[in-house]
């Protein structure tokens, strides 16, 4: 929403679609999705660690999949399995 904001800030007004098509959108959305070296500092780490976070909810639905895939335990009357 940060880089969107700024992106949006270069323009005074937004050409939704000329008669030819043409609009500005496709070229928005470019610059909004670009990786920038020029970010500023506070954003570059937000950025990180939303993309941390990503890792962590990813691995850990992986995880929680995976219990169903589990093989199972022997069957032996009077032996007990931890």
């Amino acid at each position: 929403m940060l880089k969107s904001y700024q992106v949006f800030t270069n323009y005074k007004e937004i050409n939704l679609a000329d008669q030819s098509g043409k609009s500005d959108i496709r070229d928005i959305l470019t610059v909004t999705y670009e990786d920038s070296e020029d970010e500023p500092e506070a954003w570059q780490e937000l950025a990180g660690d939303l993309k941390s976070n990503e890792y962590a909810e990813t691995k850990l639905a992986l995880s929680n999949t995976l219990c169903f895939a589990k093989l199972a335990l022997e069957d032996e009357e009077g032996k007990q399995h931890a």
